[in-house]
């Protein structure tokens, strides 16, 4: 059935292009006339975060539910949090609950962020999204490099992009 296909291909009414007045089979080779065109795409504020980001986690965003710490921000403001999905996305946030975080005795620890900053870093966390973006884009870049949130950091520099043009 494939030799046939390929005959079919290969006889003289595939390889003559009428439009050209010309063969497309010269000397052993084919020739390929391919027309295409590049569509403009709009442009999406959503980047894809990491790609081991499988799940949203987030309606365990400020959930109590299994919450196993409490993140605290500058003006005391408690955040529950899932050490698992922290960890998974940031490898600053492990060594920190490896070395620094008293996780057994405290089960807290102060983040030095204010209550709005840090809860954004955690939608951005356990969401891959961020609200506010136009306006708080220079404050969350800085986090996105102190905690090595790469996607948020992609995120904030096409906000930065879009805003500039």
């Amino acid at each position: 059935m494939l030799c046939v296909m390929i005959k079919d291909i290969l006889s003289p009414k595939f390889i003559y292009n009428k439009q050209n007045s010309e063969y497309l089979f010269k000397e052993n080779i084919i020739i390929l006339f391919i027309k295409f065109s590049v569509e403009h795409q709009r442009e999406i504020m959503k980047i894809q975060t990491s790609s081991d980001q499988l799940l949203n986690y987030g309606k365990f965003l400020n959930s109590t539910m299994y919450s196993d710490f409490t993140f605290v921000s500058l003006d005391n403001i408690e955040n529950p949090v899932h050490r698992l999905v922290l960890i998974s996305q940031s490898h600053v946030l492990e060594q920190l609950f490896e070395t620094k975080f008293d996780f057994h005795m405290t089960k807290k620890a102060v983040i030095d962020l204010e209550s709005e900053t840090l809860l954004e870093m955690l939608r951005y966390i356990y969401t891959g999204q961020v609200e506010n973006l136009d306006k708080k884009a220079s404050v969350f870049i800085t986090v996105a490099e102190k905690y090595e949130l790469i996607g948020l950091k992609q995120i904030c520099i096409a906000s930065f992009i879009k805003t500039y043009r």
